[in-house]
Parts: C-alpha cells; sequence; structure tokens
C-alpha cells in the first residue's frame, strides 16, 4: 500500500519548530548569532568602509523587507477612474452597505 494517509506517519506536529527552536539555542549558547556580527561590523567605525558596506548589505536583508514594485490597473487592465467623492456619493454607499448587511442578518436569523 502506497501513499494515503496512515496512521502515525509524517513529520509529528511542531517538530520542526522544536528543532529550530533547539538550533537557535545552541548558537546563541555558542556566542554570537550572524546577524549581530554583521551589524556590530557594520557598527564599527574602525572598521575598513568596504567590509562595512558588505556587512550591511548581507544584513539588510534580514533586517528590512524587499520592496517591489505593484502596477495598478483599472478593469480589464485598463485605466484607473479618478473623481472626487461627494458627500452624497459617500451616504449612498453607506446606505447601500447597511441595507446589504441587514439582507445578510436577516438572511442568517
Amino acid at each position: 500500500m502506497r501513499g494515503g494517509k496512515r496512521e502515525g506517519s509524517g513529520r509529528k506536529p511542531g517538530s520542526v519548530a522544536r528543532i529550530d527552536a533547539e538550533a537557535r539555542q545552541r548558537a546563541l549558547a555558542g556566542g554570537m548569532m550572524p546577524l549581530d556580527y554583521l551589524l556590530s561590523i557594520m557598527r564599527d567605525e574602525t572598521e575598513d568602509k568596504r567590509e562595512r558596506l558588505d556587512a550591511a548589505k548581507a544584513a539588510a536583508p534580514y533586517c528590512h523587507a524587499r520592496l517591489t514594485s505593484t502596477e495598478l490597473s483599472g478593469p480589464n487592465g485598463g485605466t484607473i477612474e479618478i473623481r472626487d467623492v461627494t458627500d452624497q456619493d459617500r451616504a449612498r454607499a453607506l446606505a447601500a452597505f447597511i441595507a446589504k448587511t441587514k439582507t445578510k442578518t436577516k438572511a442568517k436569523g
């Protein structure tokens, strides 16, 4: 019999998290973590500027999220309609939302 769910098979719940936590504890017990080391080089003004720059580049992905560009478009990839919204438009949208919410609430209850 191959494939499918079998009792007692597979990775036990929490095993990966436990292994990861154990590895972190061992690394902490052994001294400075790699990111801490890179940051210490980056902050050490007595270090060569190239070394500091290399350390900053290596540490950056662990400290800052990488930004990505996003293209915005309207329906079917067309242009986006931009217009001023009046108080009357807001009131209509709010009334429609309230009516829709009441309908859903009545259907459930």
